[in-house]
This record gives structure tokens, C-alpha cells and sequence, in this order.
């Protein structure tokens, strides 16, 4: 992973033009998204542990970038 706490700072594509306070705060919430997801998605394949483990890491993603940005 090139993440530092769950934090992004690169890898945005076409958000390329946005300052780098901006690029870290989009893709880091970009990654929460992705956890979210990725759970939800698990918990239909009723692939209960990928689930569960995939909130965890949403948790404590979103709980860094709580603490990062509000």
C-alpha cells in the first residue's frame, strides 16, 4: 500500500490539478469508500470474515481520517 495511516497523497488521475491538501484529503475518503464497498459487496457473497475484516479496516480508515481532517 502507498498509504501512510490510511492517508493517501498521490494516485488521483484526473484530480491531478487539485492542491496536495486536497489530493490526500480526496483520495484518503476515496479509500474509505472502497472499504465500504468492498464489506458490503462480502456480506452479499455471504463471505461473512472478508466482510467483517473489510469494515475493521473501514473503521479504523475512516477513524484516521477523522482525526487527520475534522
Amino acid at each position: 500500500s502507498q498509504s501512510e495511516n490510511f492517508l493517501l497523497s498521490n494516485g488521483l488521475g484526473d484530480f491531478g490539478s487539485l492542491d496536495p491538501p486536497s489530493i490526500k484529503f480526496a483520495a484518503s475518503a476515496f479509500v474509505i469508500l472502497n472499504l465500504d464497498l468492498a464489506a458490503e459487496i462480502a456480506n452479499i457473497l455471504e463471505f461473512e470474515e472478508d466482510s467483517a475484516n473489510y469494515q475493521k479496516l473501514a473503521v479504523a480508515a475512516r477513524e484516521s481520517f477523522n482525526s487527520a481532517y475534522l
